[in-house]
């Protein structure tokens, strides 16, 4: 039986116009928002500098080196982390010439970023070699690097210019890999190189200290990514006067970032790319925070790092919606700040345990070819951030893999759902489904409110259309990416789904969790006057129902959409079968949907797909459109091995709503009953005032049922499920017996074998 601790539902007895309708929508997505208006997480310590300056300590000490040293024989992953290390180019690269403010972007920026890089990665092996000729090379490398820091028209040129080669969010970067260079090798310089290189240091320092608020006035990552650089480099020179001065500027900055664009339970509103690109800024300054100043803010960004896993789907990858591709997560690297931090995932094993198994299980084989492709990494900062250096540093190959336990289904408070079968990796039998309900945010949210895209039989099915083709920059993302119909949502009218109020999540009203049924159940204006109830369901945790309820004051166009992803499509008036082709994105497959509902009419479109950068394609999804001010209408997705049949399924739709029967190749039969929202509902095949019913027989009788708000359900032989007020439950039977019934009501989940 799933663990089911979360909290979950808001009963309500009918479908009612006054419980839908909500007073405001939020403000479109490229409309300037309250950044006050919402409540994420923040570093709660007072800032703090050591009472000396000590080198090195930003990454490890002194000390650290011969363990440091021998780490490359501890186990495969290290020995496959510091041969990438050995083999970065950064090392033996001539040191590149110095650009004219007149060169084209690309070198300009390449410039600073492989200068930082040089000198990080030259800092580092002269540390870890034992040749004392080689020593010096690397030493020598870095520290004319470093003198040259900063060197050539980057104050010239304004990074609030379109396409900057030197914005902001590069320069945060370049300060960290400075920063490690300079803590290393801090112990080599002559005064008169310490002397000029803080100067050069200091200089990008104060810059980036009296500019950050005008580079970047609104909270998003081009204040956040630079400002935890500076907070790197005022630890790294403490005792500079205006170290202090430095780092409360990163403090206040990240704080005003966390707050707005994450959610307390660490979800990223950006989303997956966002995340990462973060990511490799907030990861080091966590680290360098609580190494040179004592300070351990590791644990204010726990929900950050647990996110990640808790969304995964089964190949160990982040989702592509939002603005951004699919994407790893690259766990190992802060596995060993929480060696022996708890975590909701897992009654016993620390959080460190987690995010060794996710880093162990993840497949990060699309990423390698998209690097060795087209040489870009998975972080977004390829130019920028030190890769292979903070992959053989941070990698702790001590700490044990352990899964996660207990209910593989995850409910996160702040809006989103990961519906899962389990926790296996790259598994045909395992189901994920990821149902998005975030509060909107305002710089790369999409129009995606209360979509989900879902992973089966080791193949990513329904999808979000993704981020763009290669850049932020091109104008198809505003004319498809960013629009509502690259989302598996419903539209009324042509608009998309929004918040109750700005920065007000959209609620979820119901929640289910065991171990043979989830449901949940969100809710979402388009309008003041019409508004959405969506239910997903996920029965035997074997395939997925989408239960859309629409009421509005006046009738207007409903088109549903969904996305089928990288397949092609043979449909038949309601009914399509996808079908998926081995790829890098998983194993060849078939997914059977029909669509369920009053009046509806299908069509057939055709839109661009991408889930990793430059890999786009455009693909068949499908719109179903009729005219209502009440109704429900229904999906039925049923992932399919290659060689499976594909399942019975039968439809009667009646004044009362809609009645499905789902019979698999194993005889098992499954009944669904939707009613329509206009009030209780009651048919001859199945008698219950339900709003949703899922009852599976097996040709022996009942032994799993499952409603939404009901008082009965007569389950036939004379075998019902009553209860005094409109509740929502799922139940397990055999011969007619109860065994056990799983209760959502006022926020916890009560089981029970027998029913008072």
């Amino acid at each position: 039986m799933k663990k089911t601790a979360i909290p979950a539902c808001i009963a309500t007895a009918a479908l009612t116009l006054g419980a839908l309708l909500a007073p405001v929508a939020a403000p479109a997505v490229d409309e300037k928002m309250d950044h006050e208006s919402y409540t994420g997480f923040e570093i709660a310590d007072p800032v703090a500098l050591p009472a000396k300056e000590s080198h090195p300590s930003l990454w490890f000490t002194r000390d650290a080196i011969p363990a440091l040293r021998a780490k490359r024989h501890a186990d495969a992953d290290a020995a496959r982390f510091w041969e990438a290390l050995v083999g970065v180019k950064h090392l033996t690269m001539p040191i590149p010439a110095v650009p004219s403010i007149d060169d084209e972007k690309t070198p300009i920026h390449q410039f600073y970023g492989d200068l930082s890089l040089i000198a990080a990665t030259n800092a580092f092996m002269s540390l870890m070699t034992e040749d004392p000729v080689a020593a010096k090379n690397y030493e020598s490398r870095a520290i004319e690097c470093m003198m040259r820091s900063y060197e050539g028209p980057i104050y010239d040129i304004d990074p609030k210019e379109s396409s900057t080669p030197v914005d902001e969010i590069y320069r945060g970067t370049w300060l960290q890999n400075y920063g490690a260079a300079y803590d290393w090798l801090h112990d080599k310089l002559t005064p008169e190189q310490d002397a000029e290189i803080r100067a050069r240091f200091a200089k990008e320092c104060q810059y980036l200290y009296e500019n950050l608020d005008r580079l970047a006035p609104n909270p998003h990552n081009h204040l956040s990514k630079p400002a935890w650089g500076l907070g790197s480099m005022a630890l790294v020179m403490s005792e500079h006067p205006d170290a202090k001065a430095w780092l409360e500027k990163c403090i206040e900055a990240s704080n005003r970032n966390t707050r707005f664009y994450y959610s307390a339970d660490g979800i990223s509103r950006e989303g997956s790319h966002y995340y990462i690109f973060s990511f490799v800024n907030f990861f080091p300054f966590l680290y360098h925070y609580r190494n040179v100043a004592g300070v351990d803010a590791f644990d204010d960004f726990q929900p950050a790092f647990e996110w990640p896993l808790a969304i995964r789907n089964g190949r160990g990858w982040m989702p592509n919606i939002e603005d951004s591709y699919i994407r790893p997560y690259p766990s190992f690297l802060v596995a060993s700040a929480y060696k022996d931090r708890p975590t909701s995932l897992h009654s016993r094993a620390p959080l460190g345990e987690l995010l060794q198994w996710n880093f162990r299980n993840t497949d990060f084989t699309p990423f390698d070819k998209a690097l060795e492709r087209d040489g870009f990494n998975y972080t977004g900062a390829s130019w920028d951030y030190a890769f292979e250096l903070l992959d053989y540093i941070c990698y702790d190959p001590s700490i044990p893999a352990t899964k996660p336990e207990g209910s593989p289904t995850v409910f996160l408070p702040s809006g989103q759902t990961a519906f899962r079968s389990d926790w296996a990796f790259a598994s045909r039998h395992s189901r994920h489904l990821l149902f998005q309900g975030v509060a909107e945010c305002d710089n790369h949210a999409h129009f995606d409110h209360l979509s989900f895209i879902f992973e089966a039989e080791n193949q990513m099915m329904a999808s979000d259309a993704g981020y763009s083709r290669k850049s932020y920059g091109e104008s198809i993302r505003k004319e498809w990416y960013l629009t509502p119909e690259a989302h598996n949502i419903v539209l009324f009218d042509g608009l998309p789904p929004r918040d109750p109020a700005e920065s007000v999540t959209p609620p979820s009203l119901c929640r289910i969790d065991t171990s043979f049924f989830d449901y949940e159940e969100k809710q979402a204006p388009w309008t003041e006057t019409a508004s959405l109830k969506r239910a997903i369901a996920f029965p035997g945790e074997e395939y997925f129902v989408v239960a859309d309820y629409v009421v509005a004051e006046e009738p207007g166009e409903v088109e549903i959409l969904f996305h089928g992803g990288r397949s092609s499509l043979e449909r038949e008036d309601r009914r399509c079968l996808w079908t998926y082709e081995a790829d890098d994105y998983g194993s060849a497959a078939k997914l059977d949907s029909v669509f369920v509902g009053d009046g509806i009419e299908m069509t057939e479109k055709s839109g661009e797909v991408t889930y990793i950068k430059g890999d786009y394609a455009e693909f068949p999804y499908v719109s179903a459109k009729t005219t209502t001010d009440v109704g429900v209408f229904l999906q039925i997705h049923v992932p399919l091995a290659p060689d499976r049949e594909r399942p019975v399924i039968h439809e009667t739709t009646t004044g009362g709503g809609h009645l499905i029967y789902v019979t698999m190749d194993n005889d098992v039969t499954d009944t669904i009953a939707v009613a329509n929202g206009r009030g209780p509902w009651r048919s001859e095949q199945v008698r219950s005032d339900a709003r949703f019913v899922w009852i599976r027989d097996d040709g022996s009788g009942v032994y799993q049922c499952a409603a939404r708000d009901a008082t009965f359900l007569d389950l036939g032989n004379g075998n019902a499920i009553r209860f005094p007020t409109p509740t929502s439950f799922a139940a397990r039977l055999s011969g007619g017996n109860i065994l056990e019934v799983s209760v959502a009501g006022e926020g916890v989940f009560v089981t029970s074998s027998r029913l008072d």
